[in-house]
């Protein structure tokens, strides 16, 4: 029966697998129909600036940063996922992700609409790291429209003596099917992270702000095994990120998928 549906689903199974619908914290996203998955991310990361608590954009030394990660999905009943990602830097992540609302026509007014939340483990000086999102995915003529949106609450490691501030995330993306297999997908992202605390108080200019913006393709090789590759870069305008570095990262991923 799955693979009976899946002949009537194809822009829905197919082109827009790659990350619409998808939140800022794993890159494994089961879809419709799909029961389990398996993936691996390689991204390279490397700042060419930082943004000083003034806002402005000031040369810093290069620090790049390569990470690998594993993931594995499963569908546990229809309308729920689970996810465990693990990286070779930073913390495990244990993941859930719960269909609220499905909107299977165009003509339908309203969005899918899926709930999400998980938990970072220790890892380093960090403690423990939930986190709670939403995320919207509508398909628009021929783009298919996605928001994310996450805050992760960051608890204080036995030891530490400051604790670093909380996150919200929000993300926007347009996925442009070319065919069954390849689509391009266009992204931005913002953030904000709370000041830094010491005990019940807040360390001065220590909040932070970015944006950034992205360029993806995403290519099914067959049915069950995706490519994609990505382009993420701050955006280098002065003001609009404060506390950070400004930085480049390419992302290669792999996802098999079992129907």
């Amino acid at each position: 029966m799955r693979y009976f549906l899946l002949l009537f689903l194809p822009r829905l199974a197919i082109a827009g697998a790659c990350c619409v619908g998808g939140g800022p914290k794993s890159f494994i996203q089961l879809k419709d129909l799909q029961s389990y998955q398996l993936g691996v991310s390689s991204s390279f990361q490397d700042s060419y600036g930082r943004y000083n608590s003034y806002g402005e954009l000031v040369e810093t030394k290069a620090n790049p940063l390569y990470t690998l990660s594993f993931g594995a999905g499963i569908k546990v009943t229809d309308d729920l996922d689970a996810t465990l990602t693990i990286p070779s830097t930073g913390a495990v992540l244990v993941g859930t992700r719960y269909l609220l609302v499905r909107s299977l026509f165009r003509d339908e007014w309203y969005p899918t609409v899926h709930l999400s939340g998980g938990l970072g483990l220790p890892a380093g000086d960090k403690g423990w790291e939930p986190y709670f999102g939403v995320s919207f995915v509508k398909d628009y003529g021929f783009a298919i429209l996605g928001m994310n949106g996450t805050y992760t609450r960051k608890f204080q490691r036995a030891g530490n003596l400051g604790k670093e501030g909380d996150r919200f995330e929000v993300s926007e993306t347009g996925t442009f099917p070319l065919s069954q297999r390849l689509s391009f997908i266009l992204g931005s992202a913002q953030f904000w992270e709370l000041a830094r605390s010491l005990g019940s108080s807040s360390i001065a200019d220590t909040a932070a702000r970015g944006v950034s913006a992205s360029l993806a393709a995403s290519y099914y090789l067959t049915r069950y095994w995706n490519m994609s590759a990505s382009w993420e870069f701050s955006v280098p305008l002065s003001k609009i990120g404060v506390n950070k570095d400004a930085t480049r990262t390419f992302t290669l991923t792999s996802g098999y998928s079992f129907y």
